[in-house]
């Protein structure tokens, strides 16, 4: 949790972030528009500030959401995953029963 009036610039250096912004938003920025490589995150924010009227607390609440969607697909990723697991633990219990019926 952010305290009230926190900075975006603390956050700067979070890329994974500001990209997922930088798409969500990417229909509001002109096509010609050039991204700063070293500067971009201040740079998207300035944008949004005096092109499209958010406020930073918008733009918080933007990248809260964008987390909040990366966290849910992750923890379905997760999921399947940890069913793949399941399924390969079954597939090798069978396989090392197999093998101990026929040594016996």
């Amino acid at each position: 949790m952010r305290k009230a009036g926190t900075s975006l610039e603390v956050i700067y250096d979070w890329d994974e972030n500001w990209q997922g912004l930088a798409d969500r938003v990417d229909d509001l920025l002109p096509e010609d528009f050039e991204w700063d490589e070293d500067h971009w995150p201040r740079q998207l924010c300035q944008f949004l500030n005096e092109k499209a009227d958010w406020s930073d607390d918008d733009i918080w609440k933007a990248l809260i959401d964008d987390c909040d969607g990366r966290i849910e697909q992750h923890k379905k990723q997760m999921a399947a995953l940890e069913k793949e697991r399941q399924r390969n633990r079954q597939k090798v219990d069978v396989q090392e029963a197999g093998l101990h019926s026929l040594e016996a």
